[in-house]
């Protein structure tokens, strides 16, 4: 019976050391995953928070572009109309002016046939 109980102890000692060992090491290996877990989560909130602020400061960047592209298409835009007025290259001016005189023109002549036919 000795011999049994010694066959027993020298088996069911490591059988219990190794459940012993592999209980802890599951729960050591869980608790592991759950922190990494919760590292990945904080690094993907930053990383979220940072994209956001760069995508901010992206589109700030485009408006002030767009709008000193919109500055500088007006400014070059007065600078050829003042060039063309003092280049004498205003004909299209000219033009117009003599066009509104015209039509000045015709508004008091059919102005003056309505009152006359009245």
């Amino acid at each position: 019976m000795t011999t049994t109980i010694t066959i027993l102890v020298s088996v069911v000692v490591p059988i219990i050391t190794a459940l012993i060992s592999f209980f802890a090491s599951r729960y050591q290996a869980k608790n592991e995953l759950e922190k990494a877990r919760e590292q990945q989560k904080a690094e993907l909130k930053s990383l979220r928070e940072q994209h956001e602020l760069e995508i901010g400061k992206i589109k700030t960047e485009l408006k002030e572009q767009a709008e000193l592209y919109a500055a500088n298409k007006q400014t070059d835009l007065q600078f050829d109309l003042m060039s063309k007025i003092f280049s004498g290259e205003m004909s299209e001016f000219t033009q117009l002016e003599k066009t509104f005189k015209e039509l000045e023109r015709l508004d008091k002549v059919f102005n003056q046939d309505a009152t006359n036919n009245k």
